[in-house]
């Protein structure tokens, strides 16, 4: 939304702007909620290899700090879109 109101200032407000900004923040907000819905549904299966993944899964973020920092950036919003390294 910032971007678009540094390059549009004069539609800042628009049914446009704002219309873009939903689409993005809905897709937003479903992908971090399946995110944790799954993680959810893994603590409470009854199969012990669903609760080693999860488990691995939470290990790895908290043990390696690239990883951590990614998924709370992730987590916040304030990730950068993936652009390969030059």
């Amino acid at each position: 939304l910032a971007e678009q109101a540094t390059d549009e200032p004069g539609k800042l407000g628009s049914e446009e702007m704002l219309g873009a900004y939903d689409r993005e923040r809905q897709f937003d907000v479903r992908t971090r909620s399946a995110g944790v819905n799954f993680m959810n549904n893994m603590l409470l299966s009854s199969q012990w290899p669903t609760h080693l993944a999860r488990g691995a899964a939470l290990h790895a973020i908290n043990h390696l700090p690239l990883l951590k920092r990614q998924i709370m950036r992730l987590g916040m919003g304030t990730a950068p879109p993936s652009q390969p390294r030059s």
